[in-house]
């Protein structure tokens, strides 16, 4: 085949994906298949021009072929988004949203998405195109209209953050939300939510104690750090029966301290969940993700020794020890 008939042909076969494949249904837990599929592609190209041309001709070759699939596979698809043919054309919204999410992943670069989708509210109204296939909606209404009883909608890409893990939160099956939200009703029932107090009201205590010893001795108090241990170690208390202790020792504990890391992807990143995927497939030793990854294991370790314990609803003393990942 002559090497005009190959361009032509990756020219082609880009508009053909982008019509056939990748217009269709979602893409980001497939982001990481995608990536190594092109690769695949790019060493077979390889290949077969190997065998047909030198070696000082094979990497013009690729680069061309790689170009035109290329090319047309982003302009196909960036034609398509900013056409009339899209069904989210008529509504106002960035332009450069419209054509890619990386515009609000930049836009978030300083985890402060609030003030990006207040500022379109002001700019744009009601309704806001935020992405390719993304619609904002800040009318008071929509709430009762996408989340109320009988709603058939579901959730965004954004609740795949775990997968292949499950939470309750963070799920978009609905038999397998509405099954473990029943667990979960009894659990935070009032009764249960009672037998928690006495724990609760400890925990408060050792709040009060330490504002109380920095108002003795007339030290500073950084109260976000003290509500945040507060918060964690009351937490610690409902999913592992034991707290973080963080109050008691004034230090931050290693795997709020990881967490705190680990959700610094998440401002950023959120509007473009097939980046996170790509970056948890790839990138695992990055810092941020690696943190991440410790985190998610910590928890399951928890969770995993939880379950072999029964509840003690009352110990005599808070855990003289943090719980260790």
């Amino acid at each position: 085949m002559s090497f005009e008939s190959t361009l032509i042909l990756a020219s082609i076969a880009g508009i053909i994906v982008h019509l056939g494949l990748f217009n269709r249904g979602e893409w980001h837990l497939e982001a990481p298949h995608v990536v190594v599929g092109h690769v695949l592609l790019i060493i077979v190209s390889l290949l077969d021009a190997f065998r047909e041309r030198t070696a000082s001709q094979l990497l013009p070759h690729v680069i061309c072929f790689s170009a035109a699939y290329l090319g047309s596979l982003f302009f196909s698809i960036l034609v398509y988004r900013l056409s009339p043919l899209h069904r989210l054309h008529h509504f106002p919204g960035p332009r450069l949203a419209a054509a890619s999410k990386l515009w609000h992943v930049w836009q978030c670069r300083d985890s402060r998405n609030h003030e990006v989708m207040r500022n379109l509210h002001d700019e744009y109204g009601d309704f806001v195109r935020t992405g390719p296939s993304e619609l904002a909606s800040f009318h008071p209404d929509t709430i009762a209209v996408l989340e109320g009883f009988g709603t058939q909608c579901t959730k965004s890409d954004f609740y795949d953050l775990l997968l292949p893990d499950h939470s309750l939160v963070f799920t978009r099956n609905k038999p397998l939300h509405d099954a473990r939200r029943q667990v979960w009703r009894t659990a935070l029932s009032a009764s249960a939510i009672d037998a928690y107090r006495p724990r609760i009201e400890r925990q408060i205590a050792v709040l009060l104690q330490r504002i109380l010893e920095a108002a003795t001795t007339q030290s500073t108090v950084l109260v976000s750090d003290m509500i945040y241990w507060y918060a964690f170690d009351s937490m610690g208390e409902f999913a592992f029966n034991q707290d973080f202790g963080m109050m008691r020792r004034q230090e931050w504990h290693f795997a709020v301290t990881l967490s705190r890391r680990a959700l610094s992807l998440v401002g950023p990143f959120s509007p473009a969940m097939w980046l996170i995927k790509i970056g948890f497939a790839f990138a695992p030793w990055f810092s941020n993700i690696r943190a991440w990854l410790a985190m998610l294991s910590f928890c399951n370790d928890q969770m995993e020794a939880r379950t072999k314990v029964s509840l003690t609803l009352l110990p005599p003393t808070f855990p003289t020890q943090s719980p260790q990942g």
